[in-house]
């Protein structure tokens, strides 16, 4: 069979499981202390821990707290900050609706009052206007709709 870097050879997985099996079997046969020491000493085997936690001290973790302290209070005044200027957006949007109403109170009102002696051309525009409305209504309850959806 073919030789891996090591020099061992290439065997099945089940081979070398079988293997170490007979070996430990035969060790706990001889002398069960020899077994329990091997098991203990391959246990106490892991992931080598991080050198820097060696080196921590009490300086540092202080120095850790003071910046995670420091980010708490840099956090919660950005979004304090943010909820002023959301509430702020708010009332702008609130404010341009109300601005639109009234633009188009003014604009029927003002139709009312110019065509209101000839209705073959005021029932037309009027209709037009009911119609824009209507849609925009539809469009913006459409809209808010699927926003609260999602």
């Amino acid at each position: 069979m073919a030789e891996d870097d090591d020099g061992r050879e290439d065997r099945p997985a089940s081979d070398e499981t079988r293997d170490i099996q007979s070996a430990l079997e035969k060790l706990n046969r001889r002398d069960p202390k020899i077994v329990t020491e091997i098991m203990a000493t391959m246990q106490s085997f892991g992931p080598a821990p991080n050198p820097l936690l060696q080196k921590l001290s009490e300086t540092h973790i202080a120095q850790i707290l003071d910046l995670s302290a420091k980010h708490d209070e840099r956090d919660f005044t950005l979004q304090e900050a943010d909820g002023k200027r959301e509430e702020k957006d708010n009332q702008s949007i609130r404010a341009y609706g109300f601005a639109a109403f009234l633009v188009v109170v003014a604009l029927i009102a003002l139709v009312l009052l110019m065509f209101k002696d000839r209705p073959n051309v005021l029932i037309p525009i009027l209709t037009g206007i009911g119609g824009l409305i209507g849609g925009g209504l539809g469009g913006f309850g459409l809209g808010k709709t699927r926003s609260t959806n999602d």
